[in-house]
């Protein structure tokens, strides 16, 4: 059986999330549970549970409260402020709107008109009068 070698990703994540101080330790627990995980379940579940490690919500925590990572209050805010954002650049230029707005409008209702006559020629039962006899 080949060593059981820790996976550099997850360990490069931690380094950039956290302090050297707090991330060394945690990588240290991570990697002793992905040895016993891979030892007792295989690869890829210890590859998986590695992941979900990092990405705990208590590393997240950990990572906000020492300032290396700025999260948004809320993204749906921040989604919304982005679209009102977007509306508002578009209404004040209309012809960059045109050019913007039309091959998109293009680009989605020429597939589907063209798959809707696809659909009604080649695909719809043809209708025909059933004269009896063999069929």
């Amino acid at each position: 059986m080949t060593n059981p070698r820790f996976p550099i990703g997850p360990r490069v994540v931690l380094r950039m999330l956290l302090p050297t101080r707090i991330a060394e330790p945690l990588i240290q627990e991570i990697e002793g549970s992905y040895r016993r995980d891979r030892a007792q379940r295989g690869v890829l579940y210890a590859y998986v549970v590695v992941w979900r490690e990092v990405f705990n919500t208590d590393v997240l925590r950990l990572a906000r409260r020492h300032r290396r990572v700025r999260f948004p209050a809320s993204s749906t805010l921040r989604t919304s402020q982005d679209v009102r954002n977007a509306v508002r650049s578009l209404w004040r230029s209309p012809g960059y709107a045109l050019i913007v707005v039309a091959p998109l409008c293009l680009g989605i209702g020429l597939p589907v008109a063209v798959w809707s006559v696809v659909d009604r020629v080649l695909f719809s039962d043809v209708d025909f009068a059933y004269r009896g006899g063999d069929v």
